[in-house]
């Protein structure tokens, strides 16, 4: 299912807000530009939520980004996380999940899932870091910090 229409459009349509916001390596945000996953992912939400252009600097304060206009839902096993990412896409909602990366902690944005949403290889994500749409099964779930945020 996918939030928003057809895989194929929304997928286009993220496409376009990542091209217009940019991604982590691209540009720094507060001179850093490996920390803010988070920020970006919400920029990414929030453009496609909001149906304009938002930027990850709206979303970064300091050391933290902010998950303005979602929720946070800790999960305890990879399955609720797939669950809650399903559920959330299932409203028309892009939701962020917790993934290890070769960088460590990271956060990238569930957009759309194909079959049944239940493994990883169903979701199709936006990696903040250099702004590619490609597939959650390319990560690892995080193992201590199971979170999903909806918007």
């Amino acid at each position: 299912a996918a939030s928003g229409g057809s895989s194929s459009s929304v997928h286009a349509k993220y496409q376009q807000i990542v091209n217009s916001v940019g991604w982590q390596t691209q540009k720094a945000v507060s001179g850093r530009w490996d920390w803010a996953c988070g920020a970006y992912c919400t920029a990414y939400a929030r453009s496609f939520v909001d149906n304009r252009t938002r930027y990850e600097s709206e979303f970064w304060h300091g050391n933290l980004a902010y998950w303005t206009g979602g929720w946070s839902r800790a999960v305890g096993s990879d399955a609720q996380m797939l669950s809650a990412a399903k559920s959330s896409l299932d409203n028309g909602k892009p939701c962020v999940v917790t993934v290890n990366s070769s960088y460590g902690q990271h956060y990238v944005l569930a957009i759309y899932y194909t079959g049944s949403g239940t493994g990883t290889n169903d979701f199709v994500v936006i990696d903040p870091w250099n702004g590619q749409i490609k597939s959650l099964a390319n990560y690892t779930l995080n193992y201590y910090n199971k979170q999903v945020v909806s918007f």
